[in-house]
């Protein structure tokens, strides 16, 4: 191998690394969001971009988390009763799953049998998000589907009418 092959893979690797580092800044400039490992603060998107947050708040009404009247949780069951207890003209909608998949310990204030019902409208819940996913596919659309995520949201509705007096005293 002659010398003059190493500075050039070495220069080759090195344009390869920065290309690979300007790419990813553009995407993640574009996309709203922070370099990985950098010290900001929490953000937040909201529809004209993204605003700062302090990171013991609730980015949803910005008050701080805990036992308050519009907690992030309470609003999540409230959301996801509305869209169970909709019509169902626009189609079939995905239920809200942020707060249950992100800060689950929001919920630890519950008694556990209140919990267990909670858990399993959140399965129902998850199950009719997958037929939701599934309709979206070309051709995978049926009317079995629709009416399995119908009596989904049916049972949703029916445990989180029966559950909700107790929640909302919890929270």
């Amino acid at each position: 191998m002659s010398w003059w092959l190493i500075p050039s893979i070495i220069g080759v690797i090195a344009a390869a690394i920065a290309l690979g580092l300007l790419i990813s800044y553009f995407i993640l400039k574009r996309q709203n969001r922070p370099w990985p490992f950098s010290h900001k603060s929490a953000s937040i998107r909201v529809k004209g971009g993204t605003t700062d947050v302090p990171a013991a708040a609730n980015p949803i009404d910005g008050t701080a988390e805990g036992k308050t009247k519009g907690s992030s949780a309470l609003i999540e069951l409230e959301g996801n009763l509305e869209i169970a207890t909709g019509p169902a003209t626009n189609g079939l909608v995905k239920f809200q799953m942020e707060v249950w998949n992100t800060r689950r310990s929001e919920f630890d204030i519950l008694d556990s049998a209140l919990l267990g019902e909670l858990t399993e409208a959140y399965v129902d819940m998850i199950l009719a998000n997958n037929i939701v996913c599934m309709t979206t596919e070309p051709g995978q659309s049926s009317q079995n589907l629709t009416d399995n995520y119908a009596k989904l949201s049916n049972k949703v509705a029916e445990r989180l009418k029966r559950i909700m007096p107790d929640i909302r005293e919890k929270f």
